[in-house]
């Protein structure tokens, strides 16, 4: 894959997917006279950064999963160069759900090509302190603890990938912990008619959240149908408490993404435990932590996250 506008860079991340896998990656970019950057460093967001101090407009190839790519925009948004740089996603970790989209012919709908770079958003958060950027889907509750218990079997050699996720969910269906939440959502639109809709303050114990720029999570669920990483906005989910035996009957058509349909309007069986928004910015209040990405981090003392859409953040190339 290459720029014709820039050098064209790879960083691996070694620790992404299998050890075999990285390994096969990393000879065959080798053996094709492409050039890799950043092997001597920790973090995917080092390798970045230090990339685009030398080269602002260089075209990145990132080898990795979600988690990956979460450590590469957070490294292209450090360095300021998110306006001239451009990055592609080679999936090869145990979660590749942003590239499972981006790279599909469903996402030449928002325009995301091979040809040219075409620029998305990206969702900032920040929490205790801290500021993070997302690119594909923020998850808290019930899928926050999902990938907390797949984390525990990353050393498994048998159950991972999809496998884990769904193992994850089972342990998780099995103790069903509920959260209370705070929610205020500004900046809201219908999601048929994208007419300005009212803010919307929610206060109740939820299953989970989900908070997109793109549509999928947990190796294929579509949790997110609606989503677009193109609009400027981001789409919500909430699903309130729930008993298992009703999750467990909904679980198919939230996989699936066909509990909504494109217009945000919910199947019948879905209308009272499910809601569906889509806004510019969230506060979110009360969880211990969050997820982005895949990765798992503290609300701190304060509980307390602020979430906003930052648009046409970075430049994207399909491969």
């Amino acid at each position: 894959m290459d720029s014709s506008e820039s050098k064209t860079f790879h960083v691996f991340n070694p620790c992404a997917g299998k050890v075999k896998s990285y390994q096969k990656a990393l000879r065959s970019v080798m053996d094709s006279g492409a050039e890799i950057f950043g092997l001597e460093y920790q973090s995917t967001k080092d390798a970045v950064c230090a990339l685009l101090a030398e080269h602002p407009d260089a075209h990145i190839v990132v080898h990795g999963g979600d988690g990956t790519v979460f450590d590469a925009v957070n490294g292209i948004m450090e360095s300021g160069a998110g306006r001239t740089c451009s990055f592609s996603v080679i999936p090869t970790g145990s979660g590749n759900d942003f590239s499972a989209y981006m790279n599909s012919g469903a996402a030449a709908e928002e325009g995301i090509s091979v040809d040219a770079p075409v620029e998305i958003d990206l969702i900032r958060t920040v929490t205790d302190g801290k500021t993070r950027y997302f690119a594909n889907m923020m998850n808290v509750g019930f899928d926050c603890s999902v990938v907390w218990e797949t984390y525990s079997m990353k050393d498994n050699k048998v159950i991972r990938g999809k496998l884990a996720y769904i193992s994850g969910v089972g342990k998780v269906l099995k103790k069903k912990e509920t959260m209370s939440a705070k929610i205020r959502l500004e900046g809201c639109v219908d999601i048929g008619t994208g007419e300005p809709a009212g803010d919307v303050e929610l206060d109740k114990d939820i299953l989970l959240t989900a908070i997109g720029n793109s549509k999928y999570c947990g190796g294929g669920f579509k949790a997110l149908p609606n989503a677009k990483v193109t609009d400027g906005l981001m789409d919500v989910l909430v699903i309130d408490d729930v008993t298992v035996p009703k999750f467990a009957s909904l679980i198919v058509d939230y996989r699936a993404g066909t509990y909504v349909s494109p217009e945000g309007v919910l199947k019948k069986r879905f209308r009272e435990p499910f809601s569906c928004f889509r806004c510019e910015r969230m506060i979110l209040e009360k969880p211990e932590r969050i997820c982005l990405d895949g990765e798992i981090f503290s609300t701190g003392d304060e509980r307390r996250v602020v979430i906003d859409v930052v648009p046409r953040a970075v430049r994207y190339i399909a491969i």
